[in-house]
């Protein structure tokens, strides 16, 4: 049935009012749901100091590796170092390695230390777990160990097991030879080996 031209002049008008008011109902509704969300949203972020990485210079898992005139090898690592001074680093996570010519390895590991390129030397501390190849698994309060030749110190008394036993001295050495390619380990200064028969090598 075709609208008559008043009902569709009706039709017309009704629609200029109602579509704008719709219009201004769907803006409303825009509005008061936006008001409704969060306005701060919680970013997550990383607790992490960032003044402190700033202002500290560290460097992550450095090495150091080398060989003495007589062939042995050296190598130094760590978790983390931080300059100590122009050519030092105070370390975390302290390993030193030694694999000697004559076959043997010594490996050395501590909880903290100094590596001092300057003196070409590197302190572990804080506790320092020795052991060698050749039977020897010894703790010690702190140990130097040189980074260009043979050249290990206890910092105190050594103790553990040895290969005929139990042992426990004041000082502890790691020396290469004065002739040939050798090297040996020596303990000083009040010297205790408790024999235990079930340690010995065959």
């Amino acid at each position: 049935m075709a609208l008559s031209e008043r009902s569709y002049s009706r039709v017309v008008s009704l629609l200029k009012v109602a579509l704008p008011l719709a219009a201004v109902a769907l803006l409303s509704t825009v509005f008061l749901v936006s008001r409704g969300q969060v306005s701060d949203p919680q970013i997550p972020y990383s607790q992490v100091d960032l003044k402190d990485i700033a202002s500290r210079e560290g460097i992550t898992r450095p090495s150091f590796a080398g060989a003495t005139q007589s062939g042995d090898m050296i190598a130094i690592t760590a978790d983390e170092a931080t300059p100590d001074g122009s050519r030092s680093f105070a370390a975390s996570g302290l390993k030193a390695q030694l694999d000697l010519v004559g076959g043997s390895t010594v490996k050395m590991s501590a909880a903290r230390g100094v590596i001092d390129q300057g003196q070409s030397l590197t302190r572990l501390e804080g506790g320092v777990a020795f052991s060698s190849s050749l039977g020897y698994t010894l703790t010690t309060e702190g140990l130097s160990t040189a980074m260009k030749s043979l050249d290990v110190e206890s910092l105190g008394p050594v103790s553990g097991t040895a290969p005929a036993g139990t042992l426990t001295a004041g000082h502890m050495s790691l020396h290469k030879a004065k002739t040939g390619t050798d090297s040996y380990l020596l303990f000083t200064d009040g010297v205790e080996l408790v024999y235990d028969p079930r340690t010995t090598r065959e």
